[in-house]
């Protein structure tokens, strides 16, 4: 990220302008920038794939600490247009957005609170990948706080088109609707990768997966037909945990949200194994999510975006992802494809 840009940001004055122009720059929500005296900006050490920085605004009351969030051009518009949509919306399960917008040279950013002081993030990205377990009684409340977070954004689906439908990262299409590229990551997945056995497994199920994109999957994604805004990259290190236990866990990073089966989203969540007993989490999600279809229907759909999603995890392993980010999930969802009887 360019320094200027962090530097910008460090100014009240540039605070100011863009709260000035703020119809096409972004969305202001209680950010006194008039009263703002100065600006500090520290840069969070770690692993981000966006530049982040915790950033403290003195005004003449008082000291705020936020989070600023930078996103190069082409990787940040689409967390931008999410926030958009749902600035209207209360009571939507996401960490609040103080401003958000995109600036001239592309780059997108948004301001947060900092929520270190009520919450605590559920994992890190290596917890997630690794598959370290979380109990029961937690396993329900993330669950749960994904069922409300796929309730509250269904009225918004009709607002949604420019997050794509079943979009894969930058791609503007499903990842299935070009099958050049899928059959090239079929082809360049080395066999040794796997044992055997689930490398045999792994050769049957790929076709299938096409299958159900060609005959189900498409109508569906192409009608709208009993989908929600996803968050897309639903783990468990984009869950922050409320310190008071009678408030609810809250999700944020939303650069890849999409139109989608809620579906979709829950079979990422159990991808990374950290919830042991998927029979049991299914039936978490199947009740509180107030389904009208049969469990079994519901299950099933879940085996088949399993098997889908096989294609995705082969295609971060082509873009470059590190193996901690792939492997496990690529065993898990081929376990997850037992869970029905598939065509000979």
């Amino acid at each position: 990220m360019h320094s200027h840009l962090i530097n910008l940001f460090s100014s009240p004055t540039f605070l100011r302008e863009i709260a000035n122009q703020c119809e096409e720059l972004g969305y202001f929500l209680n950010l006194p920038t008039a009263s703002i005296t100065q600006c500090e900006l520290e840069e969070i050490e770690g692993e981000h794939s966006s530049w982040i920085g915790k950033l403290t605004i003195t005004t003449t009351k008082d000291h705020q600490r936020l989070v600023l969030k930078l996103s190069p051009a082409g990787s940040g518009e689409h967390e931008v247009i999410f926030h958009q949509t749902i600035k209207a919306g209360s009571d939507v399960p996401t960490t609040p957005v103080l401003a958000f917008g995109i600036l001239e040279d592309e780059t997108s950013f948004l301001i947060m609170p900092d929520q270190t002081d009520t919450h605590r993030q559920l994992f890190n990205t290596v917890q997630t990948f690794t598959g370290s377990r979380i109990s029961h009684s937690l396993q329900t409340t993330v669950i749960k706080a994904l069922t409300a977070f796929h309730k509250a954004m269904e009225p918004l689906v009709e607002h949604a088109d420019y997050l794509g439908v079943g979009r894969y990262r930058d791609l503007p299409r499903p990842l299935l609707e070009y099958v050049t590229l899928c059959s090239e990551l079929v082809a360049e997945f080395p066999e040794r990768i796997l044992p055997p056995e689930d490398h045999q497994q792994l050769k049957q199920l790929l076709p299938l997966a096409v299958h159900y994109w060609k005959t189900s999957l498409r109508k569906r994604l192409k009608s709208k037909q009993g989908l929600t805004i996803c968050h897309g990259d639903c783990f468990l290190h984009h869950f922050w945990m409320p310190h008071n236990t009678q408030q609810e866990p809250l999700l944020f990073d939303f650069d890849l949200a999409t139109l989608h089966s809620p579906t979709w989203d829950l079979v990422t969540l159990l991808s990374t194994g950290n919830f042991p007993d998927t029979e049991r989490c299914l039936k978490t999600y199947h009740l509180h999510a107030g389904l009208g279809t049969p469990f079994d229907e519901f299950k099933e759909e879940f085996a088949w975006l399993s098997i889908c999603q096989l294609y995705h995890v082969l295609a971060d392993r082509e873009r470059g992802c590190d193996e901690l980010l792939w492997k496990d999930r690529l065993k898990n969802l081929l376990q997850f494809s037992e869970l029905i009887s598939l065509p000979a």
